[in-house]
């Protein structure tokens, strides 16, 4: 399964450590909200939603979930049906996955400052 440690690594190279580590918790926080928001959300906003979190994680390094909302999206746009409970479930559980990882990264590379 690809890590995201590369993907920030080469980020903290651009911007700095601190400056990713806000990026990576928002990007948490904002996801796991945006994951909630699907359920009972018409289809248009299904398909943007799903499309935004496709955009940031891979960026942020979530490949497989990026790949994963890929897909969804493209189910969406296709059939113009909403989301499963199977695909809002699947979604949920490799966001889960994505977000272990992500929060390894923030414990193994703590703020500069001390805090926490």
């Amino acid at each position: 399964m690809p890590n995201p440690s590369a993907t920030l690594a080469q980020l903290v190279e651009v911007l700095g450590i601190e400056e990713v580590r806000s990026l990576v918790q928002l990007y948490l926080d904002h996801t796991a909200a945006e994951l909630k928001g699907l359920v009972g959300a018409p289809i248009d906003k299904q398909i943007l939603k799903v499309h935004a979190i496709k955009g940031s994680s891979s960026q942020i390094g979530a490949k497989l979930f990026s790949a994963q909302c890929r897909s969804v999206e493209m189910r969406l746009r296709e059939t113009r049906e909403l989301l499963t409970t199977d695909e809002l479930t699947a979604l949920q559980n490799e966001f889960t996955t994505a977000s272990d990882q992500l929060r390894d990264w923030l414990t193994q590379n703590p703020p500069q400052d001390g805090t926490a």
